[in-house]
């Protein structure tokens, strides 16, 4: 894991001014960010973006202006009673092509037509995916979280221009740290984070599965998780 000082690099980075986006759409902004950083992207599970001070760190870029929900990390389920191609089958629906498919956003809130919903179980630090039986077909233990979200930089941008041709100022960063597990839960429990599963069978049986996302509402919320909270930007 590349050994980074984030507050040094994002004030060399701001002092640049606007910089131009290296990629177009939403991604462009936390794309042109780990570059410019000279990190690759990656939402390998498990691992961090980089590490500060020794400290395995997760870097997420925002334009200011950003209304749409926010993916937290990408990472299957740790503890399964099914594999993709058996939760598809079971669970799943067929698409527009005739293929079997699980395409759904699940938040604890209720059931969505495919019979499942999210729980929380404070007891053993884990969020599952239950059924209308209460059955549990997948599970992710706290630990996950605290792989990808236990030290978070948390960069803004301000923007101009659209497509190819926006633009960045990277000026605004909090350094987060020590993620409280129980926070966590509530923003389950109350709905502010929902997951996305996006998988489907192909032609030859196998399963094709586009990533496992947390997501939040309102990322701003996510500080109210951290025991602490620096300005760096």
């Amino acid at each position: 894991m590349k050994e980074i000082d984030i507050v040094s690099e994002l004030r060399r980075i701001s002092a640049m001014g606007y910089v131009r986006t290296m990629r177009a759409g939403d991604t462009g902004i936390g794309f042109t960010l780990e570059t410019m950083l000279g990190l690759r992207e990656t939402n390998k599970q498990g691992v961090a973006d980089f590490s500060y001070k020794g400290v395995p760190t997760e870097l997420k870029a925002q334009r200011k202006t950003a209304a749409s929900m926010v993916t937290l990390f990408t990472g299957e389920a740790r503890h399964r009673d099914y594999n993709d191609v058996e939760l598809v089958r079971r669970y799943g629906y067929t698409n527009g092509q005739g293929r079997r498919a699980l395409k759904v956003t699940l938040s604890s809130q209720d059931f969505v037509p495919q019979g499942l919903k999210l729980a929380v179980d404070r007891a053993t630090k884990r969020v599952a995916i239950v059924d209308r039986s209460g059955v549990a077909p997948w599970a992710w233990d706290f630990g996950q979280f605290q792989l990808k979200l236990g030290q978070l930089a948390l960069v803004k941008a301000d923007t101009k221009g659209t497509g190819v041709n926006e633009e960045f100022h990277y000026n605004w960063a909090n350094l987060l740290s020590g993620l409280d597990p129980d926070c966590v839960f509530g923003l389950i429990e109350n709905g502010d984070v929902t997951v996305d599963l996006r998988v489907h069978i192909k032609e030859d049986g196998g399963a094709r599965n586009h990533g496992t996302a947390f997501r939040i509402r309102r990322f701003e919320r996510l500080h109210e998780c951290y025991q602490t909270v620096v300005r760096i930007l």
